[in-house]
């Protein structure tokens, strides 16, 4: 991850936009929980980012970071 703001996050120069709503979790020694934004920008050096909606948008609905 390049940085994150409130509702986007930038990965290899790309901006995503993230929902208001996205489910946050963190992934450490195998095991994930529940994480906030703060997670993103404190431990984002590895990110996942998922948009599995069928909305028309493209937004990112889950986000795994790796601690």
């Amino acid at each position: 991850m390049d940085d994150a703001e409130d509702g986007l996050i930038k990965v290899n120069s790309n901006w995503y936009q993230v929902k208001d709503q996205a489910a946050i979790y963190v992934l450490e020694e195998g095991k994930y929980t529940a994480g906030n934004f703060a997670d993103v920008k404190e431990y984002g050096a590895e990110v996942r980012l998922y948009d599995i909606s069928n909305d028309k948008e493209t937004s990112v609905d889950i986000i795994v970071v790796k601690r």
